[in-house]
């Protein structure tokens, strides 16, 4: 096990694109980490009294239609997505290593 490991880390030195595909993994798992400490806004209560906010320093992004925070919903997406991506693999592997 150690042999493929040190083959794989070593394939990964070697390789840009590879490097650039784990750096984008690690920003999305510190913004999945980081997210509660980004923002003091949730990405699902809506304001109706900050309806369509310009950019600001209190909405860094913004507002919609509804009074939600843009950047709150942007930093709060890739938990989503990660649950998502991870039971699709999940899925993939249950269903294909019996087959």
């Amino acid at each position: 096990m150690k042999d493929a490991f040190g083959y794989f880390v070593h394939m990964i030195r070697r390789d840009r694109e590879g490097q650039l595909g784990f750096l984008i993994i690690g920003v999305m798992l510190a913004l999945v980490v980081a997210a509660p400490l980004l923002t003091s806004y949730s990405p699902i209560e809506a304001n109706p009294a900050d309806v369509l906010q310009p950019p600001s320093w209190r909405h860094l992004f913004g507002t919609d239609s509804s009074g939600l925070d843009i950047f709150a919903r942007v930093i709060y997406a890739p938990r989503v997505d990660m649950v998502i991506a991870g039971a699709g693999v999940l899925f993939a592997v249950l269903i294909g290593c019996p087959l």
